[in-house]
């Protein structure tokens, strides 16, 4: 009787070889890896909040309602989707699957941080893709952080996607969601007045950090250079933001703001993080950590002069849940 030949256990080492250097020169190719990481991605488990166990905060019909515009919300992106966006779309599903598994297997934002997919109403009503949110320690503890993803090399995207979070900051209002649950999965209504950044890496990098991924080479990942990349592209945002909240002065988002720039700040000197070297002309010129230092400061210099802004609302907590069901 023939001998499978699907399994790698059931093969000589001959041909586990030639099958490995099969794969790898597979890899090589940019397009392979990320459809192969992608398909990856969809297969990677996620906290994702889902928004049937909030009728007991919100009542059937306000969740019901926030479930049709969701649904109408897709179609007409279904609609008007291109090649263009729905790569895009891919890439941004790769980064968000790969930094999930990273900050929880190789803790890459330190031990004890943990994440949460939003609902489908925040990603798509709040800009929002994901929560990071830190652990009870000793000291100060940081407000959750806010994530929306991106892998655009496009300056007006980005300054697009940053004046949506200047407004909230010089506002006083900072990041919300509608949606917030605790680890264990109970419900706790809405989340605002927290900070939220964006998390930037370009087509080229993605596709380098997503070639180690599906190798499964996790000790390159462990200190991967993408990972002091996004620790620096917090510090900067947080540092950006809290020069607008002065300016504006917002002493209370000031305040939030500088728990989470100081736990940043403090990680990046306990961990002795440092930003690696581009070595060619197109690594330095799509850098996402000095294109949203750029794009910040090309914004800070078009509200040079202070306006009339509306008072934030008085609140007793820096981090505020709403409940209307208590």
């Amino acid at each position: 009787m023939d001998r499978p030949r699907s399994e790698p256990f059931f093969r000589t080492p001959k041909e586990v070889e030639k099958q490995k250097v099969v794969q790898e020169i597979a890899l090589e190719n940019d397009q392979v890896v990320l459809d192969v990481s992608y398909a990856k991605a969809l297969r990677t488990e996620v906290d994702q909040i889902q928004m049937g166990p909030f009728t007991s905060v919100y009542g059937k019909a306000d969740v019901a309602r926030d479930l049709r515009d969701v649904e109408d919300r897709k179609r007409k992106f279904t609609f008007k989707k291109d090649p263009v966006s729905e790569a895009g779309q891919r890439r941004g599903n790769v980064l968000e699957a790969i930094l999930t598994e990273q900050i929880d297997l190789n803790q890459w934002f330190g031990e004890g941080v943990v994440t949460q997919h939003t609902s489908d109403f925040d990603d798509v009503f709040q800009g929002v893709d994901m929560i990071i949110k830190f652990p009870e320690g000793e000291g100060t503890q940081p407000p959750p952080l806010l994530v929306d993803f991106t892998t655009t090399s496009s300056k007006d995207i980005l300054l697009d996607k940053l004046s949506y979070i200047a407004r909230d900051v010089r506002s006083g209002n900072l990041g919300k969601i509608k949606y917030d649950q605790s680890p264990d999965g109970k419900p706790l209504g809405a989340l605002h007045r927290v900070p939220k950044i964006l998390l930037v890496l370009d087509p080229l990098r993605l596709t380098d950090l997503a070639r180690t991924w599906v190798q499964g080479k996790q000790r390159t990942l462990e200190k991967h250079p993408v990972r002091a990349l996004l620790l620096y592209e917090i510090s900067t945002q947080l540092e950006s933001q809290m020069k607008l909240a002065a300016r504006f002065k917002q002493q209370s988002t000031l305040d939030i703001l500088a728990k989470s720039y100081e736990w940043v700040s403090q990680y990046i000197r306990d961990e002795k993080i440092v930003l690696p070297e581009e070595k060619t002309i197109e690594r330095k010129q799509n850098n996402p950590y000095h294109l949203l230092r750029e794009t910040f400061n090309d914004q800070y210099e078009l509200w040079r002069e202070p306006f009339p802004i509306k008072k934030p609302p008085v609140i007793s907590k820096e981090v505020v849940r709403e409940n209307p069901a208590v």
